[in-house]
């Protein structure tokens, strides 16, 4: 754990390369215990952050294998937190209908836990995709019912982003050239 302290130092210092090496060892000292949680959890850190350096490859390796180590221990909080990082990799990738499956199942898996804000995660995610997609009412859906999650559970900063996207998705449901 201390490892993966250190980790999240270099990261809000801006030393991504410092937090990439720290997260490696952290991950090479995890994988001689048994462990799979932690485990998974050193792989989400480092699929992160490869995800912010750009290296989409690197990163979906990481979120693939935080998935089968939290699936395979029956971690749902984990399952679910690795489908939904897994989704916005392929959805980057123009994975989309992969991406959404993932994230309906991500929204699912929070739910069932009573994991409200992991839900309204996952369903902001997946509002956005869809609307991304051209499916302004689905993607709308899935907002709002972020939104009311978001709001039940405390998320205030959640809440906020929901609601700029909702914005924006009533910018793609009345379009400029249709409003008088």
């Amino acid at each position: 754990m201390c490892l993966t302290n250190l980790c999240h130092l270099f990261e809000a210092r801006g030393d991504i390369r410092s937090a990439i090496d720290c997260g490696e060892r952290g991950l090479s000292i995890v994988a001689e215990l048994d462990d799979p949680v932690a485990q998974a959890a050193a792989h989400e850190n480092l699929g992160m952050l490869m995800r912010r350096v750009g290296d989409a490859a690197r990163a979906a390796v990481h979120f693939e294998r935080c998935f089968a180590l939290s699936e395979g221990a029956g971690f749902e909080r984990g399952t679910a937190s690795a489908l939904r990082l897994l989704a916005l990799g392929w959805a980057d990738t123009g994975r989309n209908d992969d991406a959404v499956k993932a994230l309906e199942r991500s929204a699912h898996i929070t739910g069932r836990i009573g994991d409200g804000l992991g839900e309204a995660t996952a369903r902001r995610d997946l509002g956005d995709l869809l609307l991304s997609m051209g499916d302004v009412r689905g993607g709308t859906d899935e907002l709002r019912a972020a939104l009311a999650l978001a709001q039940r559970h405390g998320g205030h900063a959640l809440a906020s982003e929901i609601h700029e996207l909702l914005a924006d998705s009533l910018a793609l449901a009345f379009p400029l050239e249709h409003r008088s």
